[in-house]
């Protein structure tokens, strides 16, 4: 049975209510790191030693991205413990490292390798120097916005890779891929409009300086995985 969106958040809200303290200490903790790493990688990016110093940073930069993506899958463990009537425990932000952590990786450096793939393009227009202004700008929006609406069609079909690879510890990462996208057929304008459906509360996040996003991001992941359930439930 396919559930409304409406229920799917209820569902989440019901399961975190009264349990936001370990969501909430999980969020600060990717928040802290986050800070980290952007002070990290500046400090050796602005050096202004030399070159490899440089790309130095950017590769520190790229580390800790990926270990944010790693430690982000416990927020997803956190909502199908909490979806389960269980309390989740703080160390769940750990739950990927304890699961074959080398699927997590590989999932991360795929979708990142996506976003790559994206940005190439427009950064070697961008930066040409034999295109006139008009066709730079014209290409630029070519691909800004097909290129775009591509990168999130695939995005949208990788929704579920996360909970699938936590419930199945023998999932290789492409099944996973795979999965989430037969998971996902026929359901991205779905899937599009429920993302769509938080910005108000982003922007609730902006407003409060930034506090509000440590109730806001755990509230959002365990929605997500309240859709897995309900889509996996239906198949």
């Amino acid at each position: 049975m396919k559930r409304s969106l409406s229920f799917v958040k209820t569902y989440a809200r019901t399961a975190l209510s009264s349990r936001w303290g370990a969501p909430v200490l999980a969020v600060l903790l990717l928040l802290l790191l986050s800070w980290l790493s952007s002070r990290l990688s500046s400090a050796i990016i602005f050096s202004n030693v030399n070159g490899f110093t440089t790309l130095s940073g950017y590769i520190v930069a790229f580390i800790f991205l990926l270990l944010l993506d790693i430690l982000s899958a416990g927020l997803t463990a956190m909502g199908l413990t909490l979806l389960r009537g269980e309390k989740a425990s703080a160390g769940e932000i750990l739950s990927a490292f304890k699961n074959h952590p080398d699927r997590f990786l590989i999932a991360g450096l795929l979708k990142f390798l996506a976003a790559a793939l994206y940005l190439l393009p427009l950064f070697l227009v961008f930066r040409a120097s034999g295109l006139g202004s008009t066709l730079k700008l014209v290409l630029l929006l070519i691909w800004g916005i097909a290129g775009g609406l591509l990168l999130i069609r695939f995005y949208l079909s990788w929704s579920f890779v996360r909970p699938l690879l936590l419930e199945d510890s023998s999932l290789s990462s492409l099944e996973a891929f795979r999965q989430s996208s037969a998971m996902t057929r026929g359901q991205l304008l779905r899937l599009f409009g429920f993302e769509l459906s938080f910005l108000g509360w982003y922007l609730l996040g902006l407003l409060s300086l930034g506090l509000g996003f440590l109730w806001i991001i755990p509230y959002v992941a365990t929605s997500r995985v309240a859709l897995y359930l309900s889509v996996s439930e239906g198949r």
